[in-house]
C-alpha cells in the first residue's frame, strides 16, 4: 500500500470560507478538492497557517475567565487592573479609590507592579486604626486611609505630598522622614499630634523611599506601647508563676497523699491527718496569694499555725524575731513544716497539756551578706517526755529530705528535759528578706 504524498492528499478547500467556491456553495463535499478553488501550487504550504492567522483574527474576544490574570479596559493610556492583583490591598474604602485611581501615568506604574516594600508599608497605613497617611517614591506621592478621609476631608490621592503637607500644616514639610512628632494647624483642631516615620526602606527596589504620618492624641505612642507592652509581659510573667505554682502544689499535695499514708493507724487517722496538711498548705497559699510581690511574713504564718490548731498566743506561744518575707517554696516549705510542728505539740507535747509553752524565735544571720540565714528555733517547755514524741512519719520525711531540697535547709531535732527542740538553718533567697533589725 503507497501513502500519498502532501501534494496527492485531498484537502479542505480556503476559498470556501469567502464563499468563492462554486461548487461547495452548489453543496459538493466539502472535504474534496476542486480545480477552481485549488491555490497556486507554490502558495499550497504557507496557506493553511495564513488562513489559521485570519480566522483567530475574525474570533471574539475572549471574556476574563478562571485562567486570566488580568483584565484591562483601555481609557487613553491607562488601565484599570483586576481585583485579584491588587487583593493584598484589603477591603476598605480608601483601598477601593487606589484601585480605581489612573497610576499608569505616574512613578510609581500600576499596583500589580509595586514593590514589596511599598505593599508592606501600605498594609501598615490602610490597617492602623488613627489617621495616617504614606508618601512614596521620589516625588512622594501621597496615600491615606479612611480615618485620615473622615477626619480631615483630605484628598490628593495620588498627587506629590507637597499641597498634601501643606493641608495637614507646614511644619511635616520640613520634619518628613525625621521621625519627629509635630503640632499641625488641622490635627490640633481634633487635638491629635502628627508622628512621622523614618524614611521606610525600600529593598530590592528604585521607587525610591517613603515617609509614613500618623495622627494620635497628645501622649507619646511610643509611651502608651511601651506601657503596654510591660504590663503584657508583667502578665505573661504571672501567668507562667501561676502554672509553674499549680505543678509544685499537685505535686506537694501527691507527695502529702502518699506519705501520710504511711503512718496512719486507720482510715480515720489518715482523713485527718490529711485534712490538717492540706489545709496548711491552702493556708500559706491564700497568704502568698495575697501580696504575690511582698511574700509571706513570717510571724503571720507562725501565729496562723498554731491558732489553728487552738493555741492561744502569749499564754501558749511566743512569738519573736525581725520581719522575714517567705515566697513561693521557701513559705509552703517552711508552713507544712511549722503544721507538723504544731500537731506533734498538740498531740504528745506542749500543747497536749495545761502549763506547756511554745518558744519561737528567729534571726537573720548576715555574716556572709551575700549569702543571709534563716535561723529559727523552735523550743517547748512545760511537756513531759511521751512514747512517739518527736516528729513522726511525714514530719521526719519532710524535714530530713524536703526542706533540705527545696529550701538547702540544715534542720536538727531533739527531745529536751520539757520537750521538743528543733532547729532550722535555711538561706533566705534574694528576693526574700529582713524588714528590720537582725
Amino acid at each position: 500500500m503507497r501513502l500519498s504524498s502532501d501534494a496527492e492528499r485531498p484537502r479542505r478547500c480556503d476559498r470556501a470560507f469567502q464563499g468563492a467556491c462554486e461548487p461547495h456553495a452548489a453543496g459538493t463535499a466539502p472535504g474534496r478538492a476542486h480545480p477552481a478553488c485549488q491555490p497556486p501550487a507554490d502558495h499550497s504550504r504557507s496557506r493553511p497557517a495564513e488562513t489559521a492567522r485570519r480566522l483567530r483574527s475574525q474570533l471574539p474576544a475572549p471574556r476574563s475567565g478562571r485562567g486570566a490574570s488580568r483584565r484591562e479596559q483601555r481609557v487613553g493610556e491607562y488601565r484599570t487592573l483586576a481585583k485579584e492583583e491588587t487583593g493584598w490591598l484589603g477591603a476598605s474604602t480608601a483601598a477601593a479609590r487606589i484601585r480605581e485611581a489612573e497610576w499608569a501615568g505616574t512613578p510609581l506604574g500600576p499596583p500589580g507592579g509595586w514593590s514589596s516594600s511599598l505593599r508592606s508599608a501600605l498594609a501598615v497605613t490602610l490597617g492602623i486604626g488613627f489617621p495616617a497617611f504614606l508618601w512614596w517614591g521620589p516625588r512622594f506621592l501621597a496615600f491615606r486611609n479612611d480615618a485620615a478621609g473622615r477626619l480631615f476631608g483630605l484628598e490628593g490621592l495620588g498627587q506629590p505630598g507637597g499641597p498634601l503637607w501643606d493641608a495637614l500644616g507646614g511644619s511635616i514639610r520640613g520634619a518628613a522622614g525625621s521621625g519627629a512628632t509635630v503640632v499641625t494647624a488641622a490635627a490640633a483642631q481634633a487635638d491629635l499630634v502628627v508622628s512621622l516615620s523614618r524614611p521606610w526602606p525600600a529593598r530590592g527596589s528604585d521607587d525610591g523611599p517613603g515617609v509614613l504620618a500618623v495622627a494620635h492624641p497628645e501622649h507619646a505612642p511610643e509611651a502608651e506601647l511601651l506601657a503596654a507592652r510591660s504590663e503584657i509581659a508583667a502578665l505573661q510573667s504571672r501567668l507562667d508563676e501561676a502554672r509553674r505554682a499549680s505543678r509544685d502544689t499537685l505535686a506537694i499535695i501527691r507527695s502529702i497523699a502518699r506519705r501520710t499514708g504511711v503512718g496512719a493507724r486507720s482510715a480515720a487517722d489518715y482523713a485527718d491527718h490529711l485534712d490538717g496538711r492540706i489545709t496548711a498548705l491552702a493556708r500559706v497559699q491564700t497568704a502568698l496569694a495575697r501580696h504575690p510581690e511582698m511574700g509571706v511574713d513570717l510571724a503571720l504564718l507562725a501565729g496562723d499555725t498554731l491558732m489553728a490548731a487552738g493555741a492561744h498566743e502569749t499564754r501558749e506561744f511566743t512569738l519573736d524575731g525581725p520581719e522575714v518575707l517567705l515566697r513561693g517554696k521557701h513559705a509552703e516549705t517552711l508552713g507544712l513544716a511549722l503544721h507538723e510542728l504544731t500537731t506533734n505539740a498538740v498531740k504528745f507535747g506542749a500543747l497536749s497539756r495545761r502549763g506547756g509553752r511554745i518558744a519561737i524565735d528567729w534571726r537573720v544571720d548576715r555574716s556572709d551578706p551575700a549569702r543571709p540565714v534563716l535561723a529559727l528555733h523552735w523550743t517547748e517547755t512545760g511537756a513531759a517526755l511521751t512514747n512517739g514524741a518527736g516528729p513522726p512519719g511525714f514530719g521526719s520525711e519532710l524535714f530530713e529530705r524536703s526542706m533540705n531540697y527545696e529550701m538547702d535547709a540544715d534542720v536538727r531535732w531533739r527531745l529536751g528535759p520539757e520537750g521538743l527542740v528543733w532547729n532550722m538553718r535555711a538561706p533566705l533567697p534574694e528576693a526574700g528578706g529582713e524588714a528590720g533589725g537582725a
